[in-house]
């Protein structure tokens, strides 16, 4: 395969749609769970009209999960507006073939082979290259044409990445 370029631009509204998309499928049901773990005994524990310290110390830990989720929320939202605003407006490019793709905007390169990558999320206005848990690589999907969003599908599934 030859290389390909692509020109990428980001706004707010993308990273905004991208921060809250990640959200709900990698924080989300941590926090759910974590909730439902210390509100069912608290939510029994009133029901039976108990008001010890267990009360109030599983209501506090309660209040200190729901804080964290929104907390890493606003961090992950935070830190897209700054490198959004790193941009200065320019548009970024991606330039890739069969072993890497390459980044480039007016904040330097940045090259991944694509076996770094473990996942892929498809969603309908951008797609998510899944490198590690808390990293990952947003792809405008309006930059996307049909030809190289099946070339990145069917070159991230060969090597094995998990495309949802």
């Amino acid at each position: 395969m030859s290389k390909k370029a692509v020109a990428l631009t980001y706004d707010r509204p993308l990273m905004r749609h991208v921060v809250r998309a990640y959200w709900r499928r990698a924080v989300a049901p941590w926090i759910i769970c974590g909730t439902a773990f210390l509100g069912t005994p608290l939510a029994v524990a009133l029901y039976r009209g108990d008001r010890s310290w267990i009360v109030g110390a599983l209501a506090t830990a309660q209040v200190v999960v729901m804080l964290l989720g929104w907390s890493l929320y606003r961090a992950h939202l935070r830190n897209a507006f700054a490198r959004l605003a790193r941009l200065e407006g320019a548009p970024a490019k991606m330039e890739f073939d069969e072993e890497t793709a390459i980044f480039t905007s007016v904040g330097g390169t940045n090259t991944i082979r694509w076996t770094a990558v473990k996942e892929l999320w498809c969603y309908r206005t951008f797609w998510l290259l899944v490198l590690a848990p808390n990293e990952f690589v947003t792809l405008p999907g309006t930059c996307l044409d049909a030809e190289i969003r099946s070339s990145i599908r069917n070159r991230l599934s060969l090597l094995g990445a998990r495309i949802r």
